[in-house]
């Protein structure tokens, strides 16, 4: 097995600094329900699709894109798989302090998918076409914000992670294996997010997501899984408003710490 640090993937998966390979889809800890990464499997026709980026901003994000999936590509090739990037999964805070100065927590819903064709300039096939996909997230709740973000409730950010399957304009399919390969993000749903943006795509990276049901929190991510179903979770299953304020409660005593110069 490969080891892949979690500082270059976290950037676009929802994992706690984790990656893991699996089966496309898995039973798992949210409810008992089997998340499915159908959207990103569909084949869907890019001209059916409508891509409101500017082709310049297109640009830097397909470029961007593009060294993950070379990578990616490279470790598929080899046989690796990827593994969780830490000593003790169970160890890892469900509340962890902000990554970044520029780290938000907010609760988003995912209003728009698209699934992405890029050529990479590494190819010695013409027609090596890789697939990337980007969802839309639309604000609901701010919980926690620096004063030089933008985000507001109601304004939206995009998410790119890497695989999806696409019909190009000439009829042919191309794909990219998933990464993840499940516990995906679905579309219509609403996350508690902690992100953080990306200022050379214009796009946000996710740190750590739950998926919020029926007003609860339930697992969206390999380490949140495997504590749920050890049931050493703390936020797994608690009211949305209890979670906010523990998250809430973390953030003062980080700012406290900070403060006395711990």
């Amino acid at each position: 097995m490969k080891h892949v640090a979690g500082v270059v993937f976290v950037a676009i998966l929802c994992f706690s600094s984790v990656i893991f390979a699996q089966s496309s889809s898995t039973a798992n800890s949210s409810g008992g329900q089997e998340l499915s990464t159908h959207w990103r499997l569909e084949g869907r026709d890019i001209r059916i699709q409508k891509d409101d980026i500017s082709s310049s901003e297109r640009t830097r994000r397909d470029a961007y894109m593009a060294r993950f999936l070379v990578d990616l590509r490279g470790i598929e090739a080899s046989g690796s798989q990827m593994h969780i990037a830490v000593d003790d999964p169970y160890t890892v805070p469900e509340i962890p302090r902000l990554p970044r100065p520029g780290a938000l927590w907010v609760i988003a819903t995912s209003v728009k998918s698209l699934l992405l064709p890029v050529k990479l300039a590494t190819s010695s096939t013409p027609d090596d076409v890789h697939v990337y996909s980007e969802m839309r997230f639309q604000v609901a709740t701010i919980i926690h914000k620096p004063d030089s973000s933008r985000l507001t409730v109601g304004s939206t950010f995009d998410v790119d992670f890497p695989g999806g399957r696409v019909m190009l304009a000439d009829g042919h399919i191309a794909s990219t294996p998933l990464y993840p390969s499940n516990y995906d993000l679905l579309p219509g749903r609403q996350y508690l997010l902690l992100v953080s943006p990306l200022s050379a795509t214009k796009t946000f990276v996710i740190f750590t997501c739950w998926e919020i049901r029926d007003g609860l929190l339930y697992p969206n991510g390999i380490i949140e899984n495997m504590k749920t179903d050890k049931g050493v979770s703390k936020l797994a299953h608690m009211p949305v408003e209890d979670a906010i304020e523990a998250i809430r409660v973390s953030l003062a005593s980080e700012a406290s710490q900070k403060g006395a110069g711990r």
